[in-house]
């Protein structure tokens, strides 16, 4: 988390100690912001489908992440040296090969990553035209 409110950070710290519980004060401290944004925050991720416990005078703890291809998680649980630089995370686009290939014209780095749950456009995946597997959808540079 940042002081801009936004969860990466804060994602990327409950991933590292999932079932471990990380005092409040702790992430409060951590990134500068009140217990009160590290609450809302929780709150957010609890909204994309984490399951996430609290205990008073404990912590949080990371129990369940949702199915989801999230950059936070494709950083936490791969061992990516070259992929993943950078990464786009779209809910829904298009075509991902799209959106690279748009990237890869604006000089994105190599190793630029793009992910989508679905793809909307025509051209579809692997299965041919018009077909969309949600969660399953990704283009790379």
């Amino acid at each position: 988390m940042t002081r801009d409110g936004s969860l990466n950070e804060l994602l990327l710290l409950l991933l590292s100690k999932k079932s471990s519980y990380v005092s409040g004060e702790e992430i409060s401290e951590k990134f500068g912001v009140s217990r009160t944004a590290v609450w809302k925050q929780v709150n957010h991720l609890r909204k994309l489908g984490y399951e996430i416990d609290s205990v008073p005078r404990v912590g949080y703890c990371l129990k369940r992440s949702p199915d989801l291809l999230l950059p936070e998680e494709i950083i936490q649980n791969s061992r990516l040296e070259f992929l993943a630089r950078k990464i786009y995370y779209y809910p829904s686009i298009g075509s991902t090969n799209d959106e690279a290939k748009k990237l890869a014209q604006n000089r994105a780095p190599h190793g630029t990553l793009v992910i989508a749950e679905e793809q909307t456009g025509e051209k579809g995946g692997w299965e041919g035209p018009g077909y969309h597997r949600p969660g399953k959808e990704y283009g790379c540079r």
